[in-house]
């Protein structure tokens, strides 16, 4: 995300400035600048700042360096200057390690002792950086021309965004920027984890989808790139020579992917009987009471699919299997009213006819498949006795760094906080009126995966699973307005056999924060793990858009985020009280 960021003591944190060039086309507007007091680092070697030929400089409060032929290297750049064309700055290809590049570099001194405060001007000729052409004329902080050399205002969508440069600063070190080395990536097989994944033109959800691979796919992973938002993105190349990108969280090794779906993960769908062989199905065992219905089968090596043809009809399939007992029930008691088996040419098709408003949830364990039905209506009790489960984004260790998710362009507000604020306010309103509430996170960062966290609803049997999130664009700061997410395909057993009570959800919360916010609020699907994961009928919220100045002002408004929980909160209730 491209941010403009906080000041420190009147001094531009980020907002640094590199010198992108020599000479000056035209007349220009004369400025102010002043030398930087504190001290400047990069790449690892100190910049002396007193006899330096071109030091850096302070204008607006932003600090400027200078793109002179070894510093620019020092940072990894090369330029270009020709006086059609003006100034092109492009990150070289190939980065070196910081002692390579200290070893390298050659200071310019100056036999002179530099003054607090000099006289530079504002750069007219034509400038482009990375393929991005810049109009001078509009920029907040232009480049400027000291000395005959051209010097760059360091904002965060070059130092970050184009150039990906690590960056610190405090008052005792001062200033410090480090461009990461070039890695040379090592290509290896993945596996894709995800039903049905789109490979993309480009790393981010809104180009275009080349085409799609299955749940278990093998791709050649061949390098990295990451997104405006943060987001980690693969290059990948298919069997069949077609290349793009696919989101990193949906391709994992091949020892990871056989973890994640062995007999342990049992909400996956399961795969076709590779030996053919004829499963005997029983009923081990059959649980009801008023709230819920549970049965047990021994299922065999049957392979296990399911799906929903209405909202209270859910058909559970068994192929290369047979029974040799009745198992068509009448039930009184409990929210499952009756089932009906049917079997031809070895497989099974069981329908399960609920009562109004109840739901499946649909679990194969090694040779046992364990069907619950369950009621979610809203007891004269309020939400006493509900268990939802409240997921605010990201906020997990990332190689030991916590993952803030995408950034706010203007204020810099992040998804972390944008799921933490809501996500905390949502858990007073329902504790207050008497659900059992579950967080995966705090305001403290966890050592937690994505999986992990369905993990903590399926262990606790909840109701509802909420993650709560900030959206973000590249290069599209209109974008904005509320979308809940829900995933109803077939990736696992569970959540094809809850197609309809999903959306329901879904839609009941999103109509609820359009007509509390006042914003477009709309419903879409998506297959994120955390949704696609849970036993429970699931949503993903994306409060808003952090790349959209309006929506990440909001989004950072204590008061805009009380009205966000509340209308999830009426939504929850809508849901509930369908029935």
């Amino acid at each position: 995300m491209k941010i403009q960021l906080r000041k420190i003591a009147g001094i531009g944190i980020l907002s640094c400035a590199l010198c992108l060039g020599w000479g000056q086309a035209a007349q220009a507007q004369d400025v102010k600048v002043t030398l930087p007091s504190f001290k400047v680092t990069l790449n690892g070697l100190n910049i002396e700042q007193s006899t330096n030929q071109y030091p850096f400089i302070l204008y607006k409060d932003i600090t400027y360096v200078p793109m002179t032929y070894y510093d620019a290297r020092l940072l990894g750049l090369s330029t270009a200057w020709d006086n059609t064309n003006g100034l092109k700055v492009e990150p070289l290809s190939f980065i070196p390690d910081a002692e390579t590049a200290q070893s390298q570099y050659k200071p310019y001194t100056s036999s002179t002792t530099n003054q607090g405060s000099y006289t530079a001007s504002i750069a007219q000729f034509k400038i482009n950086v990375s393929g991005e052409t810049i109009d001078n004329s509009k920029e907040e902080y232009p480049l400027l021309v000291f000395r005959d050399v051209t010097y760059f205002p360091l904002t965060w969508r070059f130092a970050v965004d184009t150039f990906g440069w690590q960056y610190n600063f405090n008052l005792t070190d001062g200033l410090t920027i480090t461009p990461v080395p070039t890695k040379v990536f090592d290509s290896y097989v993945g596996v894709v984890d995800g039903s049905v994944v789109n490979v993309r033109s480009d790393a981010t959800t809104e180009s275009t989808a080349i085409t799609q691979v299955l749940d278990g796919t093998r791709v050649t992973v061949t390098g990295e790139k990451k997104a405006a938002n943060g987001d980690l993105w693969y290059n990948v190349t298919l069997s069949n020579g077609t290349k793009g990108y696919i989101a990193s969280w949906l391709i994992v090794d091949e020892a990871t992917y056989n973890a994640n779906h062995s007999s342990q993960n049992n909400n996956q769908t399961t795969p076709s009987n590779p030996t053919g062989e004829i499963s005997q199905i029983s009923l081990l065992n059959m649980i009801t009471n008023d709230d819920e219905t549970i049965l047990i089968f021994d299922v065999g090596s049957s392979a296990i699919s399911s799906s929903q043809s209405s909202a209270s009809t859910v058909n559970i399939t068994m192929a290369n299997a047979k029974c040799d007992t009745p198992l068509d029930l009448n039930l009184d008691q409990g929210p499952l009213a009756s089932t009906k088996l049917s079997q031809s040419n070895n497989q099974i098709s069981l329908k399960l006819q609920m009562k109004d408003g109840a739901y499946c949830t649909v679990n194969k364990n090694d040779d046992t498949l364990t069907l619950r039905i369950r009621h979610r209506d809203l007891e004269n009790s309020g939400l006493a006795g509900k268990t939802i489960v409240i997921d605010p984004g990201h906020g997990s260790y990332k190689n030991g760094v916590v993952d803030p998710g995408a950034v706010g362009r203007v204020l810099g507000f992040t998804d972390m906080e944008v799921g933490t604020t809501i996500g905390l306010k949502l858990k007073d309103i329902l504790e207050a009126q008497g659900a059992t509430v579950i967080m995966t996170r705090e305001e403290d960062p966890v050592d937690m995966t994505l999986y992990d966290r369905t993990d903590l609803a399926n262990e606790n049997n909840a109701d509802l699973f909420i993650s709560i999130h900030g959206n973000a664009l590249d290069n599209n700061y209109e974008k904005n307005g509320i979308e809940v997410y829900y995933y109803c395909e077939s990736g696992t057993l569970t959540s094809s056999a809850q197609s309809y009570i999903r959306k329901e959800f879904a839609t009941d919360v999103s109509n609820a924060l359009g007509q509390a916010t006042g914003r477009d609020s709309t419903t879409k699907t998506s297959n994120f793990v955390v949704i696609r994961e849970t036993d429970c009928p699931s949503i993903l919220v994306e409060a808003g858009y952090l790349s959209n100045a309006e929506d990440e002002a909001l989004l950072a408004s204590d008061s805009y985020q009380s009205i966000m929980a509340n209308g999830i909160y009426q939504g929850i209730v809508e849901y509930f009280a369908a029935y």
